[in-house]
């Protein structure tokens, strides 16, 4: 398993001095850190490289934290953003928090505090982009099912039709014969030509049975009861006339419907 590579934060602090050494007491517990005096810089380089989480000061002269973040988010919709500010303004982080800060720091630092909001602005976004890759692979699955169906339902209709222009062949053939010949033809014989215009019958009706039920995916299910004695006469009928000189004897009792 390859290492997880070390979390990018981009620290944004007016006060040089306390940017600083934000920046280099995270960087001792393991993450990479870009720093900036100046909003306008911070963004700038956010344009160009990648980053996971903006910790910006909330009052700055040139660009407050709430606007920062909204202008860092339009870059990069994953940033996950942390406000930081002092006591006095706490009721302004609630309100860049509902403007799409993760959450809010408080100065003076307290460095287990710094870390474990850190640690949870980057689980929520770890989240959030494994949400949206699950959500990008479902449409792409969905696209390509539908993709498929669509194939499926052209493939369906072409063949169904290159299988009714024999079937319709051997029906008008089987008629012709009857009616030019039908004098003539012995009852076996009449027979014969009788099951064979059957089975004709009865592969262009699964034929439409098909066409039907490939139709049938764009609609809603419809629930309807079925005569579960048909069904198994049907088969019993088919089945004898499969094997004729085999004599076998079924007793069926009453079957319940079902839908």
């Amino acid at each position: 398993m390859s290492p997880v590579a070390p979390a990018r934060l981009l620290i944004v602090d007016d006060e040089a001095a306390q940017m600083k050494a934000l920046c280099e007491t995270l960087e001792m517990e393991g993450y990479v850190t870009h720093g900036y005096s100046s909003a306008r810089q911070a963004l700038a380089s956010l344009r160009e490289g990648d980053m996971d989480m903006l910790l910006t000061d909330l009052m700055m002269p040139e660009m407050d934290g709430i606007t920062l973040l909204n202008a860092a988010r339009k870059i990069d919709g994953n940033l996950a953003g942390v406000v930081m500010t002092g006591h006095g303004t706490v009721d302004t982080a609630v309100k860049a928090m509902q403007d799409g800060a993760l959450d809010y720091i408080l100065k003076p630092f307290k460095l287990t505090h710094v870390l474990s909001v850190i640690s949870r602005a980057l689980e929520v976004r770890r989240l959030r982009v494994e949400n949206a890759a699950m959500r990008a692979r479902e449409q792409a699955y969905i696209a390509e099912l539908e993709m498929a169906n669509h194939d499926l339902e052209s493939f369906t209709f072409s063949v169904s039709h290159d299988l009714r222009a024999p079937l319709r062949a051997i029906m008008g053939f089987c008629e012709i014969y009857l009616e030019t010949y039908g004098e003539v033809v012995p009852v076996a014989g009449r027979e014969i030509l009788a099951r064979v215009t059957t089975g004709a019958v009865r592969m262009d009706r699964l034929i439409e049975d098909l066409l039907r039920f490939c139709r049938s995916s764009r609609q809603p299910m419809e629930k309807r009861r079925v005569r579960l004695d048909h069904i198994v006469h049907a088969v019993l009928a088919d089945l004898r006339q499969k094997d004729i000189e085999r004599p076998v004897e079924l007793h069926i009792g009453g079957l319940p419907d079902c839908e």
